[in-house]
């Protein structure tokens, strides 16, 4: 019982000792602070009672301070440190251990004007609001009565009022609303413009509700459309011919795929004969982000694989005619490549007339374009070996070629049913011995 109990006084008498030990003074804090952590403080401020802490199996002393030094680059600028400054207990006294690091503050430094503030957040309004505001009228202004708060020379923070309409659902979704907001702006270098910035609304006031008016896009959605109309208006200009069927609209389409492998231009070269209603109706040449990215699968195909359309496809547009009967009006060219897989296009279009307004009450057909249009450029390294064997592989186009196609494809089938027939024989063994094994063995067997 008495070696249960020592233990514990032992540690009671420990625990005693050090709470009887004076903490250091607060001219000692400052004393250990410009020694070991700020050679240059102006000031040292003391903050609370500090506190005893066990930390590792070490009693520690922890008190809070604040420090204000120099910035010692850049004249008339100062840094205030928020921190804590720790003592490791040691035996009756306090020793000197670390400083924690909590947060700091830049004073000394002109403050962005109204103009420069409300400049970088303009440029990006879908950022600057808070989420779901609609492209309608609102309004941001630097708030009154708060100083901005500056963390080091490249950024500071800001204290920004923002009126806005928003969407929030219901009966009546457009909410008009008012936010305080903190935003803070980034730069490259002090005193150079600022760049960026990031915005965070810390409470919003309801000003009144309504119905939301037709047409109104979010910001996001407002960007999203002037970064697509950019996209467009960067491309080269390519204006698809008035075509007098939709033979003539793939034959065309075929031959520009075969003329470049430029990725802007096949991409100028596409839309120039997509229907009106794939763009976002009342931009500029603005795709939505689905149509976009189907557009991006066609151009890889064009642009980023091992084999060019032109060199998988015939110099001259042919489809398949009986599968265009069969298949809804669908124009399946062939590439060179059609005898190693049987079946193969390298190009589908299905095309069709826009409808153009009425005259006489009927309705009036315009421009021929492509409702339906997928490229196929894929293939592996065997079929291009075999493809790139012939000294000119556009002669595989014409009818001695398809010749020898046929007689290519004839000779594959023909290595296949010797291979089958030898699988065949071997599987036919194999059953032929366990039969005659389960009879040795009595196990019967057929």
């Amino acid at each position: 019982m008495r070696c249960a109990i020592l233990p514990l006084l032992v540690s009671l008498a420990f625990a005693a000792s050090a709470a009887a030990q004076t903490p250091p003074s607060e001219a000692q804090i400052r004393a250990d602070l410009v020694e070991h952590v700020f050679p240059t403080a102006t000031s040292v401020e003391i903050r609370g009672d500090g506190q005893r802490e066990l930390n590792r199996g070490v009693y520690q002393y922890v008190r809070s301070v604040t420090v204000r030094r120099p910035h010692g680059e850049v004249d008339g600028v100062e840094i205030e440190a928020y921190g804590d400054v720790v003592y490791d207990s040691h035996g009756s006294r306090y020793a000197y251990t670390d400083y924690r690091v909590g947060d700091w503050r830049y004073f000394g430094i002109p403050a962005p004007t109204a103009a420069d503030v409300l400049a970088v957040l303009n440029a990006d309004p879908a950022e600057a609001y808070p989420h779901g505001t609609l492209d309608l009228p609102r309004e941001l202004t630097l708030a009154e009565g708060e100083e901005p708060r500056w963390h080091n020379l490249e950024s500071v923070t800001v204290p920004v009022v923002a009126t806005y309409y928003a969407d929030r659902g219901g009966d009546a979704p457009v909410v008009h609303e008012q936010a305080e907001m903190e935003v803070r702006l980034y730069r490259e270098s002090y005193e150079a413009p600022w760049t960026s910035f990031l915005a965070t609304t810390r409470s919003t006031t309801e000003l009144s509700r309504g119905p939301r008016p037709d047409g109104a896009r979010t910001l996001d959605e407002a960007a999203d459309i002037a970064a697509a109309e950019a996209h467009a208006a960067g491309l080269p200009n390519v204006e698809a011919p008035r075509f007098s069927s939709d033979a003539e609209l793939g034959a065309w389409i075929y031959e520009q795929f075969r003329s470049t492998t430029d990725r802007a231009r096949l991409e100028a070269t596409i839309r120039s004969v997509l229907p009106s209603s794939m763009f976002v109706e009342g931009s500029d040449g603005a795709l939505p982000l689905a149509a976009q990215m189907w557009l991006d699968e066609q151009l890889d195909a064009l642009t980023e694989l091992d084999a060019t359309f032109a060199e998988l496809s015939c110099p001259t547009a042919t489809y398949d005619a009986e599968k265009y009967r069969r298949d809804g009006r669908r124009m399946h060219y062939r590439g060179i490549l059609s005898a190693r897989d049987e079946g193969d296009a390298v190009l589908l279009v299905k095309g069709e007339q826009e409808a153009d307004g009425y005259r006489n009450g009927q309705p009036v057909l315009g421009r021929w374009v492509a409702t339906v249009l997928d490229v196929w450029t894929a293939t592996d390294e065997d079929d291009l070996a075999w493809l790139r064997s012939f000294d000119d592989p556009s002669a595989l186009c014409s009818a001695a070629g398809q010749a020898v196609q046929s007689a290519t494809q004839e000779a594959g089938a023909v290595t296949d049913g010797a291979a089958d027939q030898a699988r065949g024989a071997v599987e036919g063994a194999v059953q032929e011995g366990r039969r005659r094994l389960g009879r040795i063995f009595g196990r019967g067997g057929n």
